[in-house]
């Protein structure tokens, strides 16, 4: 169904009816002055006719010829010739208006919410040493602390040095020889002398070699201890030895004398694990 809707494009006063935009309804009066302004007929043309969509046109014939239609939906003017024809009411695009004055500047809006804090920037280089300050003044002399109790006895002094030995004296006159004596007798063959006790039996030496073994995850690092095991056996040598390649010896050493033993310590470098063994040599004595 047709909605026909006629009014006088009037942009100053308005009028009842569809809102057409004003730059459209400008350039509608400007249509109106300069295109035919009535029908075949001679009838004067009284306005423009609105449609919703269109859809909505009618055929353009003798009853429509000459007529403009505005259709709301594509915001365009068509008029009535051979056929409808869409039409530009619009006119040239004018050329750029002068720049207007700045505004006042506008209020200052309310502080933002502060925000997170950022990632700590990289550590510097180290500074130079700063120069050396100068020395503070001497503080006020304290008082005398009471006196202290008396330390003990220091040790006796060393005995000093013997002194020089005198001068030898003069020699004394040479006495006379005197008159040799004559042999004694030789004396009788004396008793044989009693056999003495028998010496205590020389001791026993006697060696062996002992082992401990420590097995090794891949990357890790342990240590093996040999033990002579015995209070009379004692430590007089050692060493390690491990199943792989991949092992890097870290120490290898005998401990102290109350224990008698020989510590070995490596790290496993390798994928597998692997076995160290610590090697004792103990000695009884």
């Amino acid at each position: 169904m047709l909605r026909w809707i006629f009014f006088i494009i009037i942009v100053a006063t308005g009028g009842c009816g569809t809102e057409i935009p004003p730059e459209e309804a400008i350039a509608a009066q400007d249509v109106k002055s300069s295109q035919q302004t009535t029908d075949e007929n001679g009838n004067a043309i009284a306005g423009v006719t609105v449609l919703l969509a269109g859809n909505e046109m009618p055929p353009c014939d003798k009853e429509t010829k000459g007529k403009t239609i505005y259709v709301e939906d594509t915001e365009k003017f068509h008029v009535c010739g051979k056929d409808w024809t869409e039409i530009d009411l619009r006119g040239a695009i004018g050329s750029t208006g002068t720049k207007g004055e700045k505004g006042d500047t506008g209020a200052t809006g309310a502080t933002g919410a502060a925000g997170s804090n950022g990632s700590d920037g990289a550590k510097g280089d180290k500074g130079d040493t700063g120069a050396a300050g100068s020395n503070g003044s001497d503080g006020a002399k304290g008082d005398k602390g009471d006196t202290g109790a008396a330390g003990a006895t220091g040790a006796t002094g060393a005995t000093g040095a013997t002194g020089a030995t005198g001068a030898t004296g003069a020699t004394g006159a040479a006495g006379s020889n005197g008159t040799n004596g004559s042999n004694g007798t030789t004396g009788a063959t004396g008793a044989t002398g009693a056999t003495g006790a028998t010496g205590a039996a020389g001791s026993t030496v006697v060696s062996y070699i002992t082992t401990g073994t420590q097995n090794i995850g891949a990357g890790s690092s342990l240590s093996a201890v040999a033990n002579c095991g015995s209070s009379s056996y004692h430590i007089v040598g050692g060493g390690c030895q491990s199943t792989s390649t991949t092992t890097d010896l870290i120490y290898s050493y005998p401990s102290d004398a109350a224990t008698d033993a020989w510590i070995c310590a490596a790290q496993n470098t390798g994928g597998s694990t692997i076995t160290l063994t610590a090697y004792a040599i103990c000695l009884s004595y």
